[in-house]
């Protein structure tokens, strides 16, 4: 899975956990669902989460954020990350 990582980790693995997926995968399988909430339902907000994405953060991954939830859906809705996903020193 791209946001938690296989079944079996525990709360410490899944926090660094890094989801390779090819871009035609993750349109056509994981992106799908959340494309249709923010196109047809008008989502009012979002969570990114504390995984990564191909070795970028989700939270800082442009062509989540960007490219497909901003430039594509063309959404306005808010995003909050996950728990731990964003970390200040």
């Amino acid at each position: 899975a791209t946001y938690d990582g296989p079944e079996g980790f525990n709360d410490d693995e899944r926090l660094g956990f890094n989801a390779v997926a090819s871009t035609r995968d993750l349109v056509e399988t994981y992106l799908a669902a959340f494309e249709v909430i923010h196109t047809k339902g008008n989502a009012e907000g979002v969570m990114c989460s504390y995984s990564s994405l191909n070795g970028v953060p989700s939270c800082a991954n442009s062509f989540l954020m960007k490219e497909k939830l901003r430039n594509e859906w063309n959404s306005n809705s808010y995003v909050v990350s996950d728990w731990g996903a964003v970390e200040a020193e």
